[in-house]
């Protein structure tokens, strides 16, 4: 009675299990889902265990187990529930454990799982057990952490329903493992295997309709959602202002929205019959749309067209190629291609004249001077004289009249292909396209004449304004800005010869190559400082009174050729660099040079009387060119006792307070100043009142025709008497004969400096020279000196500083 009652109880355990097993297959099969077939294969694995522990599944298929096998049995049922305990989990839970970053934790526990216990069927069968019972301590140690971190981020009624009957199965596992160690006397009665079966399957069959439930639930709010959006995307399309339609590939339009009806002149979407084609449609081929097309691509493009109302419109079209259809949205973009040409055409030219501005004119000469090679191009600058005149006297809408009047003229003589724009006030450029020089210079002529020979009106007034006109033939490798530079030199000697004028540089000009050699040696400059192509000569300047003394000299930078090895001629690279912006650079290497040379040959540097280094306008407006220099003589102390600097009248006065800061600062260290061009300019005396010079130095232009004109003669002895009485010396230059030099001692002039005393030398020259009469070659020279030489003279250890 008590094995029927056993082996009863067992049945019905068995059979429940069984048919709830069958029933989660049979769901798994209809809805393809992975988490009822896991169920059942944990239901299958549950019951299995529960059976072994139970002493009531020792056979199989009617044949009874033996003791190995129980125990093989036993190896499998156990690895295999655990393995499916796993994936029930981490697939019932798959989002909370990605959100929680455990889902690959999780499976790579099931894969450890699996390798580990592959190996164990070659250990012994009771080593092989305690394998299989480790593996499930670790898989529920995993899921216990796992489901505890779920619980806290995630708790809801599927967690809880989870929870308890993991716990259930936990419970009668352990339990079954302390009976059969020991622990327990007499089978647990209510944490037993087969009560936890059956109690975890059911709380767990409540926890997979409760995750139904909820899935069913989402896909509900889903269905709705997606609903209301189409809903909504339907009355968007409707709606749309942009047309949106759908068609076939071979262009038959299936569908389309009241927006594109409207832009086309169809029939309202509702009535639309199914028989209009794309290319009907817009009147024109649109091979980009209906070209064939991988499935997802995307095309784009922008035609015009004659819409129903016989208007130019601007259309932009997209659209997305499918299986079986196309679909597309075309956006009428009139109004904003209108609005970027009056933004281009404003960009471009000039609001007053409507020619062409800076710009605009670039890209034309761009491709005039990118042709050049093919297609012969000149480049013409005109320049209005006397235009300013007529703003500052009758204001700018007088000038502005007279501007338009002005562009109709040209425009009556420079037609296409010819190119005109106004790139400043009063100064306009010409691009004459297929002409050659001698013909480009005989249009220029007929536009000089049309612009200049009449009168232009203004109300009651008439204006006569004429042109100069610069021409230059186009040249490849030329740029835009070489161009405006070459034909406004042009322009420049134009005015040069009274203005009016047409003056053309062709490639012979000796002025055109002049300003491309420029190009070139700026480039080269531009990149880096050829200081290895830089060197200093010194021209001496001698003492008329006492010949015989202290050698002194100006100290002159000149330049190699760095292709040809000769040199260039001075006012060619310095005017380069003055344009250039380069001058603080050259200056720097100048004083630097001069002062490391002195210093370097110091018993030269002892001897000496004075030393002039040349400053340019851009050198003393450079604010960090002066700290530098302030730096070079602070190093070279003793050398800065020998050193003048030279600065001009203009320069010294564009910012006086900066000038006299710095000239304050150099005679702190023991350097000298010298007024370099004295009486060139209107500002001569106050420019002598406001700085503290040394020396003056008398401009050539006074000196060269001292003997020729009377007033150079009266002018320079007003300078030597002004000098003298507050305590300067006075320099004459560009002193070229012996007649210059007996009318310079007569004078009482301090020191003289020229040809006819010495030309520029080079450093080494002058090493073992004391004096500048040493150096004098003209005979009739050194005897008006020679005279002044005799006279005693004292010979101290430095130099006598400049009275």
């Amino acid at each position: 009675a008590a094995q029927y009652r056993f082996e009863r109880n067992g049945g019905f355990l068995l059979g429940g299990m069984l048919m709830l097993a069958g029933f989660s297959f049979l769901v798994a099969g209809f809805t393809r889902d992975q988490l009822f077939l896991l169920f059942g294969a944990w239901l299958l694995t549950s019951l299995r265990v529960a059976g072994q522990n139970g002493g009531w599944d020792l056979d199989w298929l009617g044949i009874e187990l033996g003791y190995e096998a129980q125990r093989t049995v036993l190896r499998l049922t156990l690895i295999a529930h655990f393995l499916v305990s796993i994936g029930l989990f981490t697939t019932l839970f798959r989002h909370e454990l990605q959100a929680l970053r455990l889902r690959a934790p999780m499976r790579a526990l099931l894969l450890f799982v699996l390798a580990i216990t592959l190996p164990a069927w070659l250990l012994s069968a009771a080593n092989a057990l305690l394998v299989a019972w480790g593996c499930g301590v670790l898989t529920i140690v995993a899921i216990s952490y796992s489901l505890y971190k779920v619980l806290r981020r995630f708790p809801g009624t599927i967690a809880y329903a989870y929870t308890l009957a993991w716990g259930i199965a936990c419970a009668g596992l352990f339990g079954t493992m302390a009976y059969a160690s020991g622990l327990f006397n007499t089978p647990p009665i209510f944490f037993n295997s087969q009560i936890s079966a059956i109690a975890s399957a059911l709380i767990m069959a409540i926890a997979l309709a409760e995750h139904v439930r909820s899935e069913r639930r989402m896909r509900i709010f889903a269905q709705h959602s997606a609903d209301d959006a189409l809903k909504r995307l339907r009355e968007n399309y409707e709606q749309m202002p942009v047309g949106m339609f759908s068609m076939r590939p071979d262009g038959l339009i299936i569908e389309y929205n009241p927006a594109f009806g409207a832009m086309f002149g169809l029939q309202p979407p509702s009535r639309y019959d199914g028989n209009a084609g794309w290319l009907q449609v817009i009147g024109r081929p649109d091979s980009e749309l209906l070209a064939h097309k991988n499935v997802g691509d995307v095309t784009e493009s922008e035609f015009t067209i004659s819409d129903h109302e016989g208007r130019r419109r601007w259309l932009h079209v997209r659209g997305m190629h499918k299986a079986n259809r196309i679909e597309a949205w075309v956006e009428d973009i009139t109004a904003r291609k209108e609005s970027e040409s009056r933004l281009q055409y404003l960009a471009d030219h000039d609001t007053l004249t409507g020619l062409l501005n800076r710009r605009g004119f670039a890209k034309y000469l761009e491709r005039a001077i990118a042709a050049s090679r093919n297609v012969p191009a000149c480049f013409a600058y005109v320049d209005l004289d006397r235009f300013k005149l007529v703003n500052d006297l009758f204001g700018h809408a007088a000038g502005d009249q007279i501007l338009l009047q002005l562009t109709t003229r040209m425009r009556e003589i420079i037609k296409p292909p010819h190119v005109p724009a106004r790139v400043g006030g009063d100064e306009f450029v010409v691009i004459l396209n297929g002409l050659d020089l001698r013909t480009a210079t005989e249009l220029c002529e007929k536009l000089r004449q049309q612009l200049g020979d009449l009168p232009y009106q203004y109300q009651d007034k008439a204006f006569s304004v004429a042109a100069s006109i610069g021409l230059i033939r186009v040249q490849p490798g030329m740029t835009p800005g070489d161009a405006m530079t070459a034909s406004d030199r042009a322009c420049a000697e134009a005015k040069s010869v009274g203005g009016a004028n047409v003056v053309a540089f062709d490639s012979s000009s000796t002025e055109l190559t002049d300003y491309l050699d420029e190009i070139k040696l700026v480039a080269g400059m531009r990149e880096r400082l050829p200081v290895e192509n830089f060197f200093t000569l010194l021209q001496p300047i001698v003492s008329l009174s006492q010949p015989a003394g202290n050698l002194s000299y100006e100290v002159l930078i000149r330049m190699r050729d760095p292709h040809t090895g000769k040199v260039v001629p001075p006012g060619r690279f310095i005017g380069a660099a003055e344009r250039n912006g380069m001058m603080s650079q050259i200056d720097r290497w100048v004083l630097r040079s001069t002062l490391e040379w002195l210093d370097d040959n110091p018993d030269h540097r002892d001897a000496l009387g004075f030393c002039t280094v040349n400053l340019s306008g851009a050198s003393l407006n450079d604010e960090k060119f002066l700290q530098d220099t302030i730096a070079y003589i602070r190093e070279h102390r003793d050398a800065a006792e020998r050193i003048c600097f030279e600065i001009t009248e203009s320069v010294a006065l564009y910012d006086l307070n900066t000038t006299r800061r710095f000239v304050d600062k150099i005679k702190s260290f023991g350097a000298r100043l010298a007024l370099d061009d004295f009486g060139a300019g209107y500002t001569s005396f106050s420019y002598l009142k406001e700085l503290p010079g040394d020396i003056v130095k008398i401009d050539g232009s006074f000196i060269r025709d001292i003997n020729l004109n009377p007033a150079n003669y009266a002018i320079t002895r007003a300078i030597v008497d002004l000098s003298r009485q507050i305590g300067m010396a006075c320099i004459a230059e560009w002193v070229e004969n012996s007649d210059i030099v007996r009318s310079l001692i007569d004078l009482k002039v301090d020191y003289a400096q020229g040809y006819a005393l010495a030309r520029p030398l080079e450093r080494e020259r002058l090493l073992t020279v004391r004096n500048g009469l040493a150096l004098v070659q003209d005979p009739a020279v050194a005897a008006l000196l020679t005279p002044h030489a005799a006279l005693p003279l004292p010979a101290p250890a430095r130099p006598v500083r400049i009275p």
